[in-house]
């Protein structure tokens, strides 16, 4: 940050906020839809015809009782399973 004319003091607070650009590209699942077998890591999901599908994921952070989704779901998915 530029503080040429000495405006900014040691030890001064302030409030930032970021606007990062695009749209979300990853989703937020409860950790209890997420099954880890020997093949991988899958979220249970049913279709229109109601059938159920392991659909493959990449998980990125872990928080506790919610993880995020980076890749494996496009957002019109049927999730099996418990709700919140």
């Amino acid at each position: 940050m530029d503080n040429r004319d000495g405006s900014l003091l040691t030890g001064m607070y302030a409030q930032v906020k970021f606007t990062v650009p695009g749209a979300r590209t990853s989703f937020v699942i409860p950790t209890s839809a997420l099954v880890i077998d020997e093949t991988g890591m899958h979220v249970v999901t049913v279709d229109t015809e109601r059938k159920v599908h392991f659909q493959p994921v990449t998980i990125g952070r872990d928080m506790g009782i919610r993880v995020e989704v980076l890749r494996g779901l496009q957002g019109a998915e049927g999730l099996g399973g418990e709700s919140e």
